[in-house]
């Protein structure tokens, strides 16, 4: 398990990081006054068992010793602790292809009404929030299912829950993105399927956003970006998903050759639900069919780096 002490660290950086701007995150819920000071270690696989079965082993067993029935137990909890733990699992032991094991960390949490929200809120803070370098909607898919059917909730406490589970579930890796209509600051209209180019970067954007700007700039000094938008190999569309149309306007000079910056004319995207839009800068990078690549990134060395893993695939 060399890599654990990489985990511990990434997982240090989430609640210090900044960034993208959305709605606050709710903390692992804790009591006032808890009754023990026993804390939780991971079952970790001995130097015995052979190397190729030290992961197997780890994702079955990581959990045995945490007491998810006793809620005193789950209050004396050091939650920073816990979300390294945490986040070491779902970085080193769950993959987004097969979150089931998250899924079955949450079922055995539903064994208390405590440990179910406690660790609702450290999947959140890991999984969800827009500032975590491990957010991903595949993993935290499963933590919204299970919260969509617990008991522990009520109609009103599943309201996020259910509306999240549905955004989390548009434009999923390797499925097609939602189609819309966008109207360019040339006047122009189009579809963005109608872009035809071997890659199609999604950016969602707004006038003044300093990550914006970073994203933009990084773009513009990567040669290898600018060559593949020159050569009509990459389509850029640069979207303004709001209302303010002078804002939009004024910031157009600033825009690049060859991308299109445009606008939802009819508010389609944010009134429908058709992307999660709750934290800009976003990134969606789409291959020629418009399946999802990178979904919903705020790095462009991210996409840059998967257009070149898909290049050298060929």
């Amino acid at each position: 398990m060399r890599h654990f002490v990489y985990a511990l660290i990434l997982a240090a950086l989430l609640c210090s990081c900044g960034g993208r701007a959305a709605r606050g995150t709710q903390a692992p819920e804790q009591s006032v006054a808890p009754a023990r000071a026993e804390t939780f270690r991971p079952v970790l696989p001995s130097a015995m068992i052979p190397p190729e079965e030290q992961a197997d082993y780890a994702r079955e067993h990581f959990w045995d010793e945490f007491r998810f029935a006793d809620s005193a137990y789950v209050a004396a909890q050091d939650s920073a602790a816990m979300l390294q733990y945490f986040a070491f699992y779902a970085a080193q032991l769950a993959t987004a292809g097969d979150a089931g094991h998250i899924a079955a960390l949450m079922s055995r949490a539903g064994a208390s009404r405590h440990a179910f929200r406690y660790f609702m809120g450290i999947a959140e803070m890991v999984l969800h929030d827009p500032n975590s370098p491990m957010r991903s909607d595949e993993l935290y898919i499963p933590v919204l299912e299970a919260a969509a059917a617990s008991p522990h909730l009520d109609e009103y406490e599943k309201a996020v829950p259910v509306r999240d589970l549905h955004l989390a579930q548009q434009n999923r890796l390797g499925r097609p993105a939602n189609d819309f209509a966008y109207l360019a600051i040339d006047g122009s209209r189009g579809t963005l399927y109608g872009l035809h180019a071997e890659y199609t970067l999604l950016f969602f954007s707004n006038p003044g956003c300093p990550m914006c700007r970073d994203i933009q700039q990084y773009a513009m000094a990567s040669e290898f970006l600018r060559d593949m938008v020159a050569a009509g190999r990459v389509a850029v569309l640069m979207l303004y998903p709001d209302e303010d149309i002078e804002a939009w306007r004024s910031y157009a000079a600033g825009i690049p050759a060859g991308w299109i910056y445009a606008r939802d004319p009819q508010q389609r995207l944010r009134d429908e639900s058709l992307y999660d839009l709750k934290a800009i800068p976003a990134l969606y990078l789409l291959d020629r069919e418009k399946r999802v690549i990178v979904k919903d990134a705020s790095d462009m060395a991210v996409v840059e780096q998967a257009v070149m893993a898909c290049e050298s695939a060929r």
